[in-house]
């Protein structure tokens, strides 16, 4: 019974790991999918509901400061930016601020610059092309 019982909680933690790299690797196949959507076929629709997938599977699994993680938002922010959706592209780029290196950070100031600025807000596009700076 011991034996059994010493199967059992070694046996699960493998079970669950198994699990969740193979939920992993579904979301970077979804990722691949939604930037072939997104780059070659110019389905932004159909990238969108692929990058939110994705993003989903990331954080389900803890992900959530994963680079991969951060690539799906900066993809859905991308998408929403091309649908003329701007206050959910600003939305994306914002979160993608806050917890992104300094790479993904430098270029979320420059397309929230650029959103502001198309929307109107001067002031905020000033302000996020001087954090860019800082950042970078």
């Amino acid at each position: 019974m011991k034996r059994m019982y010493l199967f059992i909680i070694l046996f699960i933690p493998l079970l669950l790991t198994a699990q969740n790299d193979s939920e992993i690797n579904k979301a970077n196949e979804m990722m691949h999918k939604a930037s072939l959507q997104f780059l070659v076929h110019k389905n932004y629709n159909e990238a969108l509901t692929l990058y939110e997938q994705a993003s989903d599977l990331y954080r389900k699994h803890g992900e959530k400061n994963n680079r991969k993680y951060l690539e799906a938002i900066r993809g859905i922010a991308d998408c929403h930016e091309k649908m003329n959706n701007d206050s959910n592209a600003i939305k994306y780029y914002r979160i993608l601020l806050k917890r992104a290196d300094a790479w993904q950070s430098d270029y979320a100031c420059l397309k929230l610059g650029r959103l502001y600025h198309k929307t109107g807000n001067i002031d905020a596009a000033i302000s996020a092309y001087e954090e860019g700076i800082y950042i970078y």
